[in-house]
């Protein structure tokens, strides 16, 4: 991951520059800032990047666009989450781990008013982040401040000093121990390139979140979502949104395990339960006792039964969807029966 100030993109020279620092890097997402690219001219200066990456700017909030956010689409998937003319805040997925964070490409202004309204809405993130537990995030900020960049002036007349930072929560450094950053030298700008890199970044274990039909027939399960959404989440609405729905699969999957781990096991021995006092009850042994426990565990046996049809008839489906109009073994089986 990287950010620079490019000072504008305008001329084709920097953007051929950027690309290949961007492309040499290898990155998965990075940020361009200060590129002073009205909004008619979007689409020439982005097209030679949009081959390898998906791009957003703030152009909706400032005429020069000066924050873009690029990324690969085949290492990373984004979720914008607000947008204004000095932040763009989204949320970043790994696909390599599925590994979760939040990123923040900052560009702040001169005037002091328009500092206020940046920290702000860094504020109003930073207490949305505190209700998510152990949400990492980055910050990456650059300035507008002209006297504190270096003027590439000689001897006693010259100006350098780093106004370029990126900040990171202690989540972060528990996720990624070994992640550092390096500032590269001057370029085709009067501010350093930034790279973070993330070394040695875990697989992450666990199943994929799937959602089972199922689990809406389940007396318990409507109770649970109302609970967990009305839970309170300060943010704007996007943000609530995803925060909610990110809560919510992580309760859904400890429920599923807690009531329907080993379906497969439960039904057997619920099978086994109900023959076993069908049996005592054939036998001409009349007890209303019996006949309760054998109504009860029948009670018990069709909805368990119709979960794992359900959710076997879901997979199915999953699994076609995957691999059926591929030349796959699956598909071919599918042609040979």
């Amino acid at each position: 991951m990287g950010a620079w100030n490019s000072r504008g993109l305008n001329d084709l020279g920097k953007r051929r520059a950027v690309m290949e620092w961007a492309s040499n890097n290898h990155f998965g997402v990075f940020g361009l800032i200060e590129t002073r690219v009205k909004p008619g001219n979007m689409d020439s200066a982005s097209r030679l990047f949009s081959a390898k990456w998906r791009l957003i700017s703030n152009h909706s909030t400032s005429d020069a666009a000066r924050i873009w956010l690029l990324w690969d689409e085949e290492q990373v998937m984004i979720q914008l989450i607000s947008i204004s003319s000095q932040i763009i805040y989204a949320l970043v997925t790994l696909k390599c781990n599925q590994q979760v964070f939040y990123v923040s490409m900052v560009y702040g202004e001169n005037f002091e008013l328009d500092r206020e309204a940046l920290w702000h809405d860094l504020h109003q993130f930073s207490s949305s982040l505190s209700h998510l537990g152990l949400s990492l995030a980055i910050l990456i900020l650059s300035s507008r401040q002209r006297k504190n960049e270096c003027n590439k002036a000689f001897g006693f007349d010259h100006i350098e000093c780093k106004i370029d930072r990126v900040l990171v929560d202690h989540n972060w450094l528990d996720a990624f121990p070994n992640s550092h950053m390096h500032f590269h030298n001057l370029s085709v700008s009067d501010h350093s390139l930034m790279v973070v890199t993330m070394e040695n970044i875990p697989k992450k274990r666990g199943q994929k979140f799937y959602f089972y039909n199922h689990w809406v027939d389940h007396d318990e399960f409507l109770p649970l979502v109302r609970d967990v959404w009305s839970q309170p989440i300060d943010g704007n609405p996007m943000f609530i949104l995803l925060s909610k729905i990110n809560t919510l699969k992580g309760v859904l999957k400890n429920w599923s395990r807690r009531v329907f781990h080993r379906l497969d096991k439960k039904i057997v021995e619920t099978t086994e339960e109900v023959q076993a006092l069908q049996t005592m009850l054939g036998s001409g042994l009349i007890d209303e006792g019996l006949v309760s426990r054998k109504r009860v565990a029948g009670q018990r046996l069709q909805p368990l039964m119709n979960a794992r049809e359900s959710k076997l008839h879901q997979r199915s489906h999953i699994r076609f969807l995957q691999d059926g109009d591929g030349n796959t073994e699956f598909f071919s089986s599918l042609i040979d029966n």
